[in-house]
């Protein structure tokens, strides 16, 4: 969201360094919020099962938060960067390529499970058919914006309010899963069924 404020500008009036110099800030902001999220995603792996014990195995739970966290971490560490950029010059191909992926990771989950592929496997393809957008997007950028250098001059400074974003994501997501996560706590040996009742109403 900082970034997208802050590329306006400089988009507008073609200043090329400016917006390699924003942009290679932002890369550096996503890569240290990738290592934060890897590390808290790495204590959830260890500390989860336990939460769980006896509803799932811990191998198969373990695998499951690698795999949804791998998205994300695409995200992180890879696709964000592309994002901010073609949502700050408000181009719709990042959005049409996401439609798409959405589609397609849509009928091959139905697939998978119509012939009786496990959970595991059906969501690590779905994570697989996210990184897929990933390259459809970087050849989209790197052939509409030839002169892009993610790793210039970093410009700190545009990005002032990336605190105030990252804060603002971090409460979101305390405030939308507390509810989950107690209940996950709190009652133990059915706590999954629970859960997932609770969840659908």
């Amino acid at each position: 969201t900082a970034t997208v404020v802050a590329l306006y500008t400089p988009l507008a009036l073609k200043q090329t360094e400016e917006v390699n110099s924003i942009l290679s800030a932002t890369r550096k902001f996503y890569n240290k919020s990738g290592m934060l999220f890897l590390a808290l995603t790495l204590v959830l792996i260890g500390v989860y099962p336990f939460f769980i014990s006896g509803q799932l195995e811990n191998s198969l739970v373990r695998w499951m938060i690698l795999v949804l966290a791998g998205s994300t971490l695409v995200d992180y560490f890879f696709l964000g960067k592309y994002r901010v950029l073609l949502t700050a010059n408000q181009e719709g191909m990042c959005a049409l390529i996401q439609a798409a992926g959405t589609i397609v990771n849509m009928v091959v989950s139905i697939f998978l499970i119509y012939i009786g592929a496990g959970v595991l496997f059906v969501k690590a393809v779905a994570t697989g058919v996210y990184m897929l957008r990933l390259v459809l997007v970087k050849i989209y950028v790197k052939r509409k914006y030839p002169a892009l250098d993610f790793y210039a001059e970093p410009n700190e400074g545009a990005l002032k309010q990336k605190n105030a974003a990252l804060l603002h994501q971090v409460v979101g997501i305390i405030v939308n899963n507390t509810d989950t996560t107690v209940l996950t706590i709190c009652l133990g040996a059915k706590s999954l069924l629970e859960v997932s009742v609770y969840g659908s109403i």
